[in-house]
């Protein structure tokens, strides 16, 4: 991912903790996509990339697995790594939350907290009952 993304707070946290790379140096790239990441590894321009396989707000990344089978050469993993993503939820003093538009992915994850302390608030596209989902 670009520079700041999760995958870069990974790779921070696993080559400063993991006894297998603190002996190591490294300097973290951003790369716009997946792919652009998958063709820098294949042509020796980085030696190793971090790439997220799934995550928990929307599972599997299929659109990864499916550069992995169709990459020649072939990359292959070598290690797994799982990180914890933190997302905050802010607004000026005084700002209401009835009827404000949300960004959905975020949003998901801090639903049931939200739900609870801010009842009035809508609940994203994804988690509204199928009938009531009419922008399909």
């Amino acid at each position: 991912g670009a520079n700041g993304a999760y995958a870069e707070d990974a790779i921070l946290e696993l080559t400063s903790t993991h006894s297998s790379f603190t002996q190591f140096t490294f300097q973290t790239e951003g790369f716009d996509t997946m792919q652009e990441l998958f063709s820098s590894i294949q042509r020796g321009i980085v030696s190793y990339g971090l790439i997220p396989i799934e995550n928990s707000l929307s599972g599997t990344l299929h659109s990864v697995l499916e550069l992995f089978v169709k990459q020649e050469p072939r990359l292959w993993v070598v290690g797994e790594y799982q990180v914890n993503e933190s997302h905050y939820i802010m607004a000026r003093p005084g700002t209401e939350l009835s009827g404000k538009q949300t960004i959905p992915l975020p949003i998901i994850s801090a639903f049931p907290f939200l739900a609870f302390s801010h009842p009035v608030i809508e609940p994203p596209l994804q988690l509204r009952p199928m009938q009531e989902n009419t922008n399909l």
